[in-house]
Parts: structure tokens; C-alpha cells; sequence
């Protein structure tokens, strides 16, 4: 097999990625100086320009603040730019599925996705509709061939297609830092059997109230749709959350 190119990233992405990637980790924390500038290019095995370029970039991110003669220092991390797609890859790859994560997640598209739907059922154009419905289809074929990558990508694209679909750019921008922050979760949560095709009704629900320019109902659909995938977010961590000590003892 052929193995897939992977994109091309340049030194200073990839030193902002691992730097940023330290930070998340805990290696530097809030509040913390980095180290200077010739050992910071040392201990990630870069030039001292390349290291200048990814810093601006943590700086841009809201990760870090450098000021003269005081270094640079690591912020808290409710100044980071939770929507930056970069950020979001470093804090989702690496780190795996988190439930508190999740959750906060969850709670985001219960406020966004249910309005977007009905603001699709209003503005959506036929070409609009069709591609949703194309995600539908193929959500069912990916279940019936019990392909996980193709479930999770046809997944993740219906959302974002409703989201494009409801005519306003914001939604489609916050719509896609939610979906890149649930894809390796989204690997995770239908591993569990039948999370996946147990869903697929209420896409399909969703998909109706759409082409029935219906945007009450497309709410409602919606809502019904994240109710469910909560039900299997928590399904998926009740093993561990049993695991840890004095979870589920008795008095």
C-alpha cells in the first residue's frame, strides 16, 4: 500500500506546535517564563529565527505574551484562542478523548447547532439540501460497510454542511472549530457498537425538517440529534469513570 503524503509544515509551525503542544501538556505552566531564547532553540533543535516566527505565532494564538527585557511568558489558558483550528489539533491529537472536553463541547452545540438547522430549513438552496442528503446516504453506507473513518468523516461533514446551509458566516466559522476539536473524538465515540447507526434516525430527521422548510422542526431534530450523542458520550466514559477509585463503591 501506498503510504498517503503527508502536508508539508515549516519550522516554524512545527516549532510553534511543539512548543504550544508543551505548553497544553503542562511542561510550561500559566504563568511560567520559557526559557530564554538560545536555550529554547536548543531544546527544540531550531534556529533562533525559526524559534522568533513560531513565537509570534503562540503570541497570535493567545498562548503566550513576550515582553522586553521580562521574557516570554506562558497566559492562562482562557486567553487562548479556543477557535484557532492549529490549537485545537494540538489539544485534541496528542492528548486523546477527554470527557470534560467533550462535554464543554456538547454544551457549545447545543447552543449553536439546533438554530443553525432551523436557519437551514429557512435559507438552504436545492443544491444545499442535496449535499446534505448525500451525507446522509453515505452515513448509512459507511455503517453498512462498518467503515469507521468514512462514518466519522460523513459525520462530521453533515454537520458542517447544515451549518453552511443556514447563510450565515459566523456559524459556518465556529461550526468548523467544533468539528476539527470532535474529529478524534468522534474515532473514539463510534467505536462504541451502535453509537454510530443508533444516530442515524435522528440525521435523518434533521434532513426532512430541511427539505420540508421546516425550522422549528429542524430544531427540534436537532436537539433530539445532540441529546443522543450525549447519551453516547456518556455511555462511552461510564467504564472508566467506574475504574476510578470510589466511583460506584458503596458506602
Amino acid at each position: 500500500m501506498i503510504a498517503t503524503p503527508q502536508p508539508w509544515v515549516s519550522g516554524s509551525r512545527a516549532a510553534a506546535r511543539a512548543i504550544g503542544t508543551a505548553i497544553i501538556r503542562g511542561s510550561f505552566g500559566e504563568g511560567d517564563r520559557l526559557p530564554l531564547e538560545a536555550e529554547l532553540a536548543a531544546m527544540f533543535s531550531v534556529s533562533r529565527n525559526t524559534l522568533r516566527e513560531a513565537m509570534r505565532l503562540l503570541v497570535a494564538k493567545g498562548m503566550v505574551e513576550v515582553a522586553p527585557r521580562r521574557g516570554t511568558k506562558v497566559l492562562p489558558s482562557e486567553r487562548w484562542n479556543a477557535l484557532d483550528i492549529e490549537l485545537i489539533e494540538w489539544s485534541t491529537g496528542p492528548a486523546g478523548t477527554d470527557p470534560a472536553f467533550m462535554r464543554e463541547i456538547l454544551r457549545v452545540r447545543a447552543m449553536l447547532e439546533p438554530f443553525a438547522a432551523a436557519d437551514a430549513a429557512r435559507n438552504r438552496t436545492e443544491t444545499q439540501l442535496a449535499a446534505i442528503a448525500d451525507l446522509v446516504a453515505r452515513m448509512e453506507q459507511a455503517a453498512e460497510g462498518e467503515d469507521r473513518a468514512a462514518s466519522v468523516e460523513a459525520d462530521l461533514a453533515f454537520h458542517l454542511a447544515v451549518a453552511d446551509a443556514a447563510g450565515n458566516r459566523f456559524i459556518a466559522c465556529i461550526a468548523r472549530a467544533i468539528m476539527q476539536a470532535l474529529r478524534t473524538n468522534f474515532d473514539a465515540l463510534i467505536s462504541v457498537p451502535g453509537n454510530f447507526r443508533r444516530n442515524i434516525p435522528n440525521h435523518h430527521a434533521v434532513l426532512d425538517r430541511v427539505a420540508g422548510r421546516d425550522p422549528d422542526g429542524a430544531r427540534r431534530a436537532m436537539e433530539q440529534l445532540l441529546r443522543q450523542a450525549e447519551c453516547d458520550t456518556d455511555l462511552m466514559f461510564a467504564p472508566a469513570a467506574a475504574a476510578q477509585p470510589g466511583v460506584g463503591d458503596d458506602d
